[in-house]
């Protein structure tokens, strides 16, 4: 059942010897959790990379290749935003699975699935903010600033 307790089954050992029990249909959240695992796996290569580039840029402007520099933030800034296509692809995610729980008129499997939706959507806020790029940019301008002073010397 993924990581959401099912059901509280009150039980005595040895009162019958076998039970049966109707739990509720809970297929739209186990896929859910399954699409989300997916898009988390996506998430962290994608923070990996930008992690790597990022990195790259650092190594070049450490090393005064203004050049190359220039040419990576210019990629940066032209790649379109994984921010953004990790946040469409939650809220395709989220929509049908909650349209598909409003048609079971299954309030439980709406309520979990928009709870792992929106831990999803912190987690995507928090790894792929602009404000990463905007601090390299930063970073860049005062590793270019001491570099210009440091020849001035």
């Amino acid at each position: 059942s993924g990581k959401a307790l099912v059901a509280n089954v009150p039980y005595l050992p040895g009162i019958d010897s076998q039970i049966s029990l109707q739990i509720p249909d809970d297929r739209i959240r186990l896929g859910v959790e399954g699409e989300l695992a997916v898009l988390n796996g996506e998430l962290i290569e994608a923070v990996a990379e930008l992690s790597m580039k990022m990195s790259r840029i650092r190594r070049w402007a450490k090393s005064e290749d203004w050049d190359k520099v220039n040419t990576g933030i210019r990629q940066l800034e032209s790649e379109l935003s994984p921010r953004k296509n990790f946040l469409d692809k939650l809220n395709a995610i989220r929509i049908s699975a909650v349209e598909a729980a409003q048609a079971q008129n299954n309030r439980t499997a709406q309520a979990r699935i928009a709870s792992l939706c929106r831990e999803t959507g912190d987690r995507i806020d928090r790894f792929l903010s602009p404000t990463g790029i905007i601090d390299l940019k930063t970073e860049i301008q005062d590793l270019k600033q001491l570099s210009g002073n440091n020849r001035n010397r």
